[in-house]
């Protein structure tokens, strides 16, 4: 996959069959903390006037549109655009007007983008294990009110399988849930699975009528590679991301 490094703003263009319809993808950072990095949380450890610094270098490459933050507490919360007030509580945003990017923040957890070939309607999606369980991904294609068979989605870097080790009470959590699951997590050491959020989130996908072809995923760990923020490998230092998607016009 081909990166971009604008001098002025780093990020990851989606690499998927909408790309040409869409601005869309995840930012990156040439230093993984917190206070050094490219760093786009005001709720983390860092200065507020180098967040809104971050935000505005970011925003250029929209200049004409509102970017649309939420307040994300790893709910079912999907927003509609038209119905976005600055700081509302949720995780997934939908929009049907290119003047309004719906934008999410991630440190490891599943960035999810999803639109149609259209372009008649689009939607970002933070997805962490808390969302995953609650079924975020199906609740926000609900909201996006069209056919998922005409939906594409795009599954931007996050904590991969072989970083992401949980116990298990998660492990029960998930295969309760479902027991096909299952094969998203390999037994560790004793007590203890390796988790695949992503493969979680594309089974949600298709689970939701999104045909498998129009899955696309990017492979990259935000774990592993330290163009990303990574909370469970940096804690309280790790900056977050920003995952967004808007049409191209």
């Amino acid at each position: 996959m081909q990166a971009l490094f604008p001098a002025e703003i780093p990020w990851l263009p989606a690499d998927w069959p909408l790309a040409d319809r869409f601005v869309a993808g995840t930012s990156m950072t040439d230093n993984p903390l917190v206070t050094q990095g490219f760093n786009l949380a005001r709720h983390v450890a860092d200065e507020p006037s180098r967040v809104e610094a971050a935000r505005a270098r970011l925003a250029a490459l929209l200049p004409e549109a509102r970017w649309l933050w939420l307040s994300q507490v790893h709910s079912a919360t999907v927003w509609q655009a038209v119905d976005y007030q600055a700081g509302v509580e949720g995780d997934a945003l939908v929009s049907r007007e290119a003047a309004r990017v719906p934008v999410v923040m991630t440190a490891d957890c599943v960035p999810v983008l999803l639109a149609d070939r259209n372009a008649t309607v689009w939607a970002a999606v933070h997805a962490g294990w808390p969302g995953l369980h609650r079924d975020i991904i199906a609740a926000t294609v609900a909201a996006m009110a069209v056919a998922p068979a005409s939906l594409f989605a795009w599954i931007g870097p996050c904590i991969r399988q072989e970083n992401y080790e949980v116990d298990a009470p998660f492990f029960q959590r998930f295969v309760e849930a479902d027991g096909r699951y299952a094969t998203a997590f390999v037994a560790n050491r004793p007590g203890h699975w390796l988790a695949d959020l992503p493969a979680i989130a594309r089974m949600q996908l298709q689970e939701a009528g999104l045909p498998a072809a129009q899955i696309s995923d990017c492979g990259l760990c935000s774990f592993a590679d330290s163009r990303f923020f990574s909370h469970r490998r940096n804690g309280a230092q790790a900056g977050r991301m920003a995952t967004f998607i808007a049409p191209r016009l």
